[in-house]
């Protein structure tokens, strides 16, 4: 199936509920929605990323309160049942008045060669809600597969943590690190278009591109900011050595990238079985 678009794979869930319905003397109703006990398990999950093995535990609950008016003769006389259409009213009052809602989650999951976990996500229907992604030991060669780039080549492995905070169902991400696991890795770039243009455009570049050839790095970090709109920021510091310059070379770059189009254009729905097919293998 797929959620807002986004496709899954070999979902299982097991749970148990309980449910209490209230009601005073003063026509005032309340519900309590409760599920303490939520395992749940998905083969794969593809918001963008292939994200297979999911499993999580979760605890929700959900509150309403509301107030019937009294059952009068008018309903009588449409020639409707009318405490059947009280009791409707009142079901859709309570499922639809909801009045508090929140749901406590953890989960894991294979990412790009490493693991996504997730230790603690609380989420509330009536304030802003948080939680700590942390990547370990992500496959930097497999995420840049994802998107390839004609003359580039990358590998290393990394951690990291993002800070998520939801507000109005949108997700933003401030103070987020990430760093290469030593010895480093090679960052190698060669026969790229848009490279050799600037490198014929901005000559005074000549020198930082060239160090770029074949870079031996043994220290990479970054940090990524996102706002709710998507708008993200990558800010990565690389140091290393380069064939052909006996000094350390220090390389600053900053990117900046619409993280919710992008996602979007790693959707690749129809084809999530054979990646689903390879992951496993």
């Amino acid at each position: 199936g797929s959620i807002n678009l986004l496709p899954f794979e070999g979902g299982n869930m097991d749970t148990q509920c309980q449910f209490n319905w209230l009601q005073n003397q003063d026509h005032k109703r309340a519900s309590q929605f409760n599920c303490d006990n939520v395992t749940l398990s998905l083969k794969a999950f593809n918001p963008g990323v292939l994200i297979t093995d999911i499993n999580a535990e979760a605890a929700v609950a959900f509150s309403s309160e509301s107030k019937v008016a009294p059952l009068t003769d008018s309903g009588s006389q449409s020639g409707a049942d009318p405490e059947s259409n009280q009791q409707n009213l009142a079901l859709a009052q309570q499922l639809l008045g909801v009045k508090q809602a929140s749901v406590n989650l953890t989960a894991k999951g294979d990412l790009l060669g490493g693991q996504l976990l997730i230790p603690q996500f609380e989420v509330n229907l009536n304030k802003p809600s948080s939680a700590y992604f942390v990547l370990q030991r992500i496959d930097l060669a497999e995420l840049l597969a994802l998107q390839p780039l004609t003359g580039v080549y990358a590998d290393g492995i990394f951690d990291g943590v993002l800070p998520v905070r939801l507000e109005a169902g949108k997700a933003s991400v401030n103070g987020g690190k990430l760093a290469a696991r030593a010895p480093g890795g090679l960052i190698a770039i060669g026969n790229n278009p848009a490279v050799e243009q600037m490198r014929q455009s901005q000559p005074y570049l000549e020198f930082a591109f060239a160090t770029l050839e074949h870079l031996d790095y043994t220290e990479l970090s970054s940090t990524f900011d996102m706002t709710a709109a998507g708008d993200a920021t990558l800010k990565v510091n690389v140091k290393g050595r380069s064939q052909g310059v006996e000094r350390p070379i220090h390389f600053n770059y900053s990117q900046e990238e619409n993280m919710i189009q992008l996602l979007r254009s790693l959707q690749i729905g129809d084809n999530l079985q054979n990646q689903i097919e390879k992951a496993v293998k």
